[in-house]
């Protein structure tokens, strides 16, 4: 894959991320978490993991 990395995730979009395990909340906390250089899109990132956190 030319040195990429490539994400995978498995399960289910909702409205209420409470009631699944929401995929898009998953991928924002598993970004969230990793060492990225700081920025202001990492920022923003981080901002909406701390919104919507997955399993809340």
């Amino acid at each position: 894959m030319d040195g990429k990395t490539l994400l995978e995730a498995h399960g289910m979009g909702a409205h209420a991320p409470d009631e699944v395990n929401n995929t898009v909340t998953g991928l924002i906390d598993l970004l969230a978490g990793l060492p990225f250089v700081k920025s202001e899109g990492f920022e923003r990132l981080c901002a909406v993991n701390e919104l919507f956190p997955h399993g809340d």
